[in-house]
């Protein structure tokens, strides 16, 4: 795992060093220009890399730099806690999971992500979580998905789709997403399990950009989050062998904490 860490940083290295070298030409007073900040905005698909295991995640960051990792079994909230310096990425994750009652959560850690961004191609470094020391650090890589860039439209996601292991093993949530008549910029969301039915709301975050904002009520606690949609793929590694939903929300009430997230695969597909 140490050749693993050596050679990110190898890479990060190499990357900045060309970044540095190709900026552009020179400024006025004969110096190279700067490099800008790189945005972290878009659709991602990767891993956080653990010695025996690697989770994996889809994520989404917003324009305005709201964030959503999303696994099987966990999800990780970023609320504008992102910093760019130039190529230097440091996020801020909180990060949800399961706890005995169905959708209650476990909020007590705290992930972060420091390493590199190359704007709409790649966030990579390591990890921590509770501020471990950097002895523990291990690598991750989030890649690039052009889905980020489609136009949005929640017409495109209507019907059903399926979230298996919602919350505790063996309960499926069947989410039923209804497009608004008038306009297909948002639409109400029915999500059945094995024993309850809750209701929310799916409305687009950008004109532009396949963001979307989720809110859901469960057990009497409002909930609020972020969804995208990643197609099938096959990039660097990351295989998807079909299109997925990630959707996932939190909130706190008189309940305590709830959390409801997964990777949603349209039934019948």
């Amino acid at each position: 795992m140490r050749q693993v860490r050596l050679g990110i940083v190898f890479l990060c290295m190499s990357i900045l060093l060309s970044a540095g070298c190709s900026s552009g030409g020179s400024s006025g007073d004969g110096g190279s220009e700067p490099i800008v900040n790189q945005n972290p905005g878009g659709v991602w698909v990767g891993y956080l890399i653990a010695e025996e295991s690697t989770t994996f995640l889809v994520g989404v960051i917003t324009e305005d730099r709201e964030a959503r990792l999303i696994g099987d079994v966990v999800q990780y909230e970023g609320n504008n806690d992102i910093t760019v310096s130039t190529t230097v990425f440091d996020g801020n994750f909180q990060k949800y999971t399961w706890k005995d009652a169905l959708y209650g959560a476990d909020s007590d850690t705290l992930l972060e992500l420091t390493g590199y961004v190359a704007e709409r191609a790649l966030i990579w470094g390591v990890w921590t979580e509770d501020g471990d020391a950097s002895d523990d650090a291990l690598p991750f890589a989030l890649y690039y998905n052009t889905t980020y860039t489609v136009r949005p439209n929640v017409e495109n996601y209507q019907g059903d789709w399926r979230i298996v292991d919602a919350s505790v093993s063996g309960n499926t949530a069947i989410l039923t997403i209804t497009p608004d008549v008038a306009s297909t910029t948002g639409g109400d969301i029915t999500i059945v399990d094995d024993n309850n039915t809750y209701t929310g709301r799916i409305t687009i975050l950008y004109d532009t950009y396949n963001v979307y904002r989720v809110r859901m009520n469960i057990d009497g606690v409002d909930l609020e989050g972020l969804a995208t949609y990643v197609s099938e793929m096959n990039t660097n590694g990351v295989e998807m062998n079909r299109g997925v939903l990630a959707i996932g929300a939190n909130g706190n009430g008189a309940s305590g904490v709830k959390s409801f997230s997964g990777l949603a695969v349209k039934v019948n597909q």
